[in-house]
């Protein structure tokens, strides 16, 4: 921390080379206070990683300890505080590009039993009033023109889907 210069002065605190994860681990509120400020948020075209001070260096096993403790014990009031920071914020097409290409070819988990349940449970605790809404919803939703020939693949998929239902069920009776 020599590298990191903090003046404490009349409950004011100025920043010189302080980072945010430097921050989080004090867990002050008035650190962390300021960097919710516009102010302190880090314009990442003007910074480059040399210029952290952490640059160079790796945390020891004892100091990654301490953080992770840090982070699995935090308040739900500074979660919160976090959650607000971000809410609203747009991102660039560039980053939902790269974001999209992170991504691809990545298969996500199967859900839980439990995830699946509390899935069915939802939707059939659906009130007869929101249904109503949706479907108001959709019924004023305007549907983009399909050209005949996007028409016709569609009858053809549906009716490839009937088929195939048609034949499982087969199967299984025959099965039965």
């Amino acid at each position: 921390m020599s590298s990191t210069n903090i003046y404490l002065f009349q409950n004011q605190i100025q920043f010189d080379s302080f980072n945010r994860s430097m921050a989080i681990a004090f867990d002050l509120d008035y650190i962390q206070e300021q960097f919710i400020k516009e102010d302190y948020k880090m314009d990442a075209s003007s910074h480059s990683p040399e210029m952290s001070p952490m640059y160079g260096l790796k945390h020891s096993t004892e100091t990654k300890r301490k953080m992770s403790e840090a982070a699995k014990n935090r308040s739900q009031d500074y979660k919160d505080k976090m959650s607000q920071l971000h809410k609203g914020k747009t991102v660039s097409k560039e980053t939902c590009l790269k974001i999209s290409q992170s991504k691809l070819g990545k298969k996500r988990q199967p859900h839980s039993e439990e995830t699946k349940r509390k899935m069915r449970e939802a939707k059939a605790n659906i009130s007869i009033q929101t249904r109503k809404n949706i479907s108001e919803s959709a019924k004023n939703r305007k549907m983009p023109s399909m050209t005949e020939e996007h028409k016709r693949k569609i009858a053809e998929s549906v009716k490839r889907t009937k088929l195939k239902n048609k034949e499982i069920n087969m199967s299984n009776q025959i099965l039965r």
